[in-house]
């Protein structure tokens, strides 16, 4: 990988930028699917700017100070609207392993021919990863 110079990372900044607005966009419409098809081309631009940010010096960070606080801030909203979604995708997990562990109205009848009044304990479960 050759070096990127001070005028070639403001680029790579807009250009990470614009791939952290469009997955902030799509993960906030609630296209998954589209925000995870955009990971390798982020990925790929993190780790390109990471190794250009420590090749410079620090007059040629001051000199892209501003254009550094703009991509702070896409980063910021983009973490922010990932972390969101998480917690939504959480919470729906949480009420469908209620509904299935929850309270079971008797579907049989007990020895005396009548049909339970208490409810069922629950005997089914539901495993939820959360290392996602």
């Amino acid at each position: 990988m050759t070096a990127i110079t001070t005028p070639g990372l403001p680029f790579l900044m807009r250009k990470l930028g614009g791939v952290l607005d469009q997955e902030t966009s799509l993960v906030r419409s609630g296209d998954f699917a589209g925000s995870v098809a955009l990971e390798p081309e982020k990925n790929t631009l993190i780790a390109e700017f990471h190794d250009a940010v420590w090749q410079l010096d620090a007059d040629a960070k001051t000199e892209i100070a501003d254009e550094l606080d703009t991509l702070k801030q896409k980063l910021a909203d983009n973490l922010s609207a990932l972390a969101m979604a998480r917690d939504v995708s959480t919470s729906i997990i949480r009420r469908v392993s209620d509904v299935v562990n929850g309270p079971r109205a008797a579907n049989s009848y007990g020895a005396n021919g009548k049909k339970p009044t208490a409810a069922l304990p629950a005997r089914r479960g539901i495993a939820v990863d959360k290392g996602f």
